[in-house]
């Protein structure tokens, strides 16, 4: 799931979206990378698995629990 997420960030660094803050790990920004995910489904349905935004919430429970 990683290379999706990795995937991702370089498809919003490409339309100007600075995600330099994102590597540093918050659970604020998962939500961004979250509906990015959303918006590039409704344009290109299947790039990503369904069960994505699973793999976002648990990070970001991850996150959160690391105090993030």
């Amino acid at each position: 799931m990683s290379s999706y997420y990795c995937m991702i960030l370089d498809m919003m660094k490409r339309q100007g979206i600075d995600t330099s803050s994102f590597s540093l790990g918050s659970s604020s920004f998962v939500d961004a990378v979250k509906e990015f995910e959303k918006k590039v489904d409704i344009e290109k349905p299947g790039v990503f698995p369904s069960n994505f935004s699973d793999f976002c919430n648990a990070y970001k429970q991850k996150l959160i629990q690391c105090g993030l």
